[in-house]
């Protein structure tokens, strides 16, 4: 899932080297994940075996990390990127966590302007209470679903930075 809040055109970095981490056990194990100039950040849990996320910026960017949170078995990482005046992350919602103690996590998040990717584990085709909760926040932030909501792709979301004028 991705989710934006960018300013309307221009150019965006190549965020792709993004990823939510399974193979992550430990400190030593995170650290020989190295891609050639490629900075790795990480955050893994840390309560059980594996798991979390993982981001590779390129070297040629100007970055450094901004959050790195692991709370109630939930991942968010998110790193600024200078030169687009953006921060981007990667959140982890493994799906038997509280739902709403996540999003008030990621409510905080998505105040500043940010892309974000991860696998949230909600899926917008399915009308309950918990997709009810997780659209109202999106709406509430201003966020917006950036690619098709099909049975393949349903859970990547953006905002612009400015609002649209009336």
């Amino acid at each position: 899932m991705s989710i934006q809040r960018s300013p309307t055109g221009g150019s965006q970095p190549d965020l792709s080297k993004t990823s939510n981490a399974p193979w992550i056990h430990n400190e030593e194990q995170a650290l020989q994940f190295q891609v050639p100039n490629y900075t790795h950040y990480y955050n893994y849990r840390t309560d059980i075996t594996g798991g979390g996320v993982s981001a590779c910026v390129h070297n040629n960017l100007k970055h450094s990390l901004s959050e790195s949170v692991y709370v109630g078995g939930n991942n968010y990482l998110l790193i600024q990127l200078e030169k687009y005046a953006l921060e981007a992350g990667v959140v982890y919602n493994p799906g038997h966590t509280n739902f709403k103690k996540f999003l008030e996590v990621f409510e905080s998040q998505l105040q500043e302007r940010r892309r974000v990717f991860g696998d949230f584990n909600t899926d917008l085709l399915t009308k309950n209470s918990r997709t009810n909760q997780y659209n109202q926040l999106l709406k509430q932030t201003e966020h917006k679903i950036i690619n098709k909501i099909t049975k393949k792709y349903c859970t990547i979301i953006g905002r612009d930075q400015q609002k649209n004028p009336s």
